[in-house]
């Protein structure tokens, strides 16, 4: 569960983390599909991505850790591929812009 999770980060000995998001976590609605074990985080079904990201950082918090926010990319994508321009905004893009 999130809460262990975090616990297990401080206990690590880590006391501050830096968190990344994507600009399109702050639009949509629903987190992905396999994204979250809802079994071990009944508490996190329903809730949009922003609001995660906010319990994350609300646990980190309790756990006593700082949290760091880092608008890392634009359009949110697991690990592994290149962001489609390395900014937070795309050229010709009426929802993420300058």
């Amino acid at each position: 569960p999130l809460s262990e999770l975090c616990h297990a980060v401080a206990a690590m000995g880590f006391t501050v983390v830096r968190l990344p998001f994507s600009s399109e976590m702050l639009r949509v609605e629903r987190v992905p599909p396999g994204a979250i074990d809802y079994v071990q985080n009944k508490d996190l079904e329903g809730l949009s991505p922003l609001q995660v990201y906010d319990r994350v950082i609300e646990e980190l918090g309790a756990a006593g850790v700082t949290v760091i926010i880092n608008n890392h990319t634009t359009v949110g994508a697991w690990s592994g591929g290149v962001e489609l321009n390395g900014m937070w905004f795309r050229d010709q893009c009426k929802v993420y812009t300058e």
